[in-house]
């Protein structure tokens, strides 16, 4: 996409730098005017393709300040590019006086830069990269506020973050922890399930047990159903966090009593403690209550092998 950009602005603003001269100066054919170096002939080269990437930057990093070296201030991006643009405005108009008087002019294709600038800007507004831009600095300001330890202030931002990007559960997540820095439970609580939610909905587990282990590191909480919960489980367990997902399906034990994965959970409990955990004793006692709560389990031959299993002392 970029070298698309790059080098049909080239050719647009080439382009256009060819027919702004030609309609204007048509006396440039005159052999006599250029033996002269009067004329003002049409230049094409990169410069418009250039400027058209100045406009882009200009309107996607608003925010952002350049440097120059040798001096000592920093000048906005949007700024650079207006004063820019009004001094090839000027000196466009400049070699138009001269050409009226035909004085001998620069070769510099001012309209190639000029209309550059203007495709870079109308670029930018059609692919929405202001908004982008405005985003990723609502963003960074709401990080800030994090980082300065002001909480308060933290989730003001991040509620504007979600407000314009309601799906995302990274800012779900930073919000969270920003009602958690603040005290407020129940807020916390809230977005950090909607955050595992939102993560889950998309596919992305790694997001969704990250923020599941931030949310129990916090506030020892578990998912909001029994369901959830095993799932997070589950996906603790396929990552290789073995102590962290028999935390988690313990939980389901211990806090969902009537819910059809405490069955199941016993079973996974038992195996995590046996073949990953290596606990044979701890095996031996989640496996007996399995047997003793669940008698009628269609589980119960595969409890039993496990149990036998974890009994061996040859094992």
């Amino acid at each position: 996409r970029f070298l698309a950009l790059y080098f049909g602005a080239a050719a647009v603003t080439g382009l256009l730098q060819c027919l702004l001269i030609v309609k204007m100066f048509p006396y440039n054919n005159d052999p006599v005017m250029q033996t002269a170096n009067w004329g003002y002939n049409p230049v094409v080269g990169a410069s418009g393709a250039i400027s058209t990437l100045v406009g882009v930057f200009a309107v996607r990093f608003y925010r952002s300040k350049i440097r120059f070296i040798g001096l000592p201030v920093q000048i906005p991006a949007i700024g650079l590019l207006v004063i820019i643009l009004i001094v090839e405005m000027v000196l466009s108009i400049w070699n138009i006086v001269q050409q009226i008087h035909r004085v001998y002019t620069d070769s510099t294709a001012h309209w190639a830069h000029i209309g550059g600038f203007f495709l870079g800007v109308g670029y930018a507004q059609l692919t929405k990269q202001f908004q982008s831009g405005k985003h990723e600095y609502m963003e960074t300001d709401a990080r800030s506020a994090t980082k300065a330890g002001s909480p308060l202030v933290a989730v003001r931002r991040w509620q504007s973050v979600l407000a314009v990007q309601p799906n995302s559960y990274a800012a779900m997540s930073e919000l969270a922890k920003a009602w958690a820095e603040s005290g407020d439970r129940e807020q916390s609580l809230q977005f950090f399930y909607q955050s595992i939610d939102t993560a889950i909905s998309s596919g992305n587990r790694q997001a969704a047990t990250e923020n599941y282990l931030m949310m129990i590191g916090l506030w020892n909480n578990t998912m909001s159903s029994s369901e959830a919960q095993y799932k997070m489980a589950g996906w603790l367990e396929e990552s290789g966090r073995f102590e962290e997902a028999r935390k988690a399906f313990a939980r389901i034990i211990s806090e969902f009593p009537k819910s059809s994965e405490r069955e199941m959970a016993h079973i996974r409990v038992g195996v995590l403690e046996l073949k990953k955990l290596n606990r044979p004793g701890a095996a031996i006692e989640i496996l007996e209550s399995f047997l003793t709560e669940y008698p009628k389990s269609e589980w119960i031959g595969y409890a039993n092998d496990m149990l036998k299993i974890a009994q061996d002392p040859k094992r």
